[in-house]
């Protein structure tokens, strides 16, 4: 039985770092496809709060986590929202 719970711990973990990486690529396999609107909602956020690029996409990023959606999503509705001056 410790041999078997020992391999299917393995098995689990290996799965679980699987699909972590999957979606890992999946998601910037999307931020790749859609990288333009993500530039604009940076550039957005390094205007609007003084930000480097870095910091601009990290808080991009950790967004898109919080709030479950796809970085693009999360990127095209700042856009959309951010009126130009007239």
């Amino acid at each position: 039985m410790e041999l078997f719970a020992a391999q299917a711990t393995i098995f689990l973990i290996n799965a679980q770092a699987r699909d972590s990486a999957r979606t890992i690529s999946e998601d910037l396999r999307d931020a790749l496809a859609h990288r333009e609107i993500i530039a604009v909602a940076k550039g957005i956020l390094m205007a609007r709060h003084g930000l480097d690029e870095d910091t601009a996409m990290q808080d991009l990023l950790m967004e898109s986590r919080r709030a479950k959606r796809s970085l693009r999503d999360i990127s095209a509705e700042l856009v959309s929202s951010t009126q130009l001056p007239r």
